[in-house]
């Protein structure tokens, strides 16, 4: 899944717990339940990827540029929450401790920059193979961008409305 949707989900978990350690446990464990609903990620465009738990794929020019479209965004909308929670450190603190504890996987699993070294660790194997094994192999369907849709206007508005009132 692209990191938008997870930060998005992380972010308003966090926030609907109102504690920093449950937030960044429940943004944890919400990356990889979505994992497992259809979704689009990098992986999708390259279907002859070997099934080697252990394959290391380099990053291509589509993948970066997805990348920055996807980081993007989520900086976009970050920034727009935290402006919008300005008055309230905590508020910012648990937006930010959601988003963190959402990606964190695919940060550690999915580097380019340290990914091939972290898996020459026992940690970083099991954790590749755990993290590999949450996601749906299905084809981009229609039902993928359904989902990711879905993800991004739930945890846009849902959230907005519910601390600043009707938007």
């Amino acid at each position: 899944m692209l990191a938008t949707p997870h930060i998005l989900t992380g972010a308003a978990l966090a926030v609907a717990t109102g504690n920093p350690y449950l937030g960044f446990a429940a943004a944890f464990v919400s990356h990889h339940l979505t994992d497992l609903l259809p979704h689009y990620d990098t992986a999708r465009h390259h279907p002859h990827e070997p099934d080697d738990p252990d394959f290391v794929r380099p990053w291509d020019k589509k993948d970066l540029q997805l990348f920055g479209v996807d980081m993007t965004a989520s900086l976009v909308i970050l920034f727009f929450l935290f402006w919008r929670s300005a008055m309230s450190v905590e508020l910012s603190a648990l937006i930010l401790v959601g988003a963190i504890g959402s990606i964190i996987s695919d940060v550690w699993d999915n580097s380019p920059l340290w990914n091939r070294w972290a898996r020459l660790t026992r940690f970083g194997r099991l954790f590749h193979r755990f993290h590999r094994r949450c996601h749906w192999k299905p084809r981009f369907s229609a039902g993928a961008l359904i989902t990711e849709l879905f993800f991004t206007f739930a945890f846009i508005i849902l959230p907005l409305y519910y601390l600043w009132g009707k938007i």
